[in-house]
């Protein structure tokens, strides 16, 4: 039957089935991280356990933290097996350089309507409107 056409095999319509041998790697993947995830239950009683060394409990927090890396690693995989790539990260939105008191005291600021807010008489530092600023 006819699916998508990116790579996959079709099954249904408007249905894809994945590429062969991703099925298989995906299957290892899912197993691989309950796996992970089964030993790092175990491991953290191991870990909180205050009957054993704080060694033995160092141990069993490396362990612990190795097995989350590794359940992270397994979910990054299965995003890529599926298609999905992977998350990008977000970037922040610039908001231009903030001010220094010196210079919204001294009016160079180069956001004139935080100045207007913020503008100060330096000798009395007392509020003063734009139009009455002191340079």
């Amino acid at each position: 039957m006819i699916g998508k056409n990116n790579g996959s095999i079709g099954h249904k319509i408007g249905t894809t089935l994945p590429r062969p041998g991703v099925k298989s790697a995906l299957r290892q993947v899912l197993a691989l991280q309950v796996a992970s995830f089964n030993t790092a239950m175990v491991l953290s009683k191991d870990a909180c356990n205050l009957s054993l060394t704080s060694e033995q409990r160092c141990k069993a927090g490396t362990a612990l933290s190795n097995l989350i890396k590794a359940w992270d690693c397994a979910e990054d995989r299965k995003r890529i097996l599926r298609g999905r790539g992977l998350p990008r990260p977000s970037e922040p939105t610039s908001k231009g350089r903030r001010p220094t008191f010196a210079q919204v005291l001294s009016g160079r600021d180069a956001r004139p309507s935080f100045a207007a807010e913020v503008a100060v008489n330096t000798a009395t530092l007392e509020p003063q409107s734009v139009a009455n600023r002191v340079r």
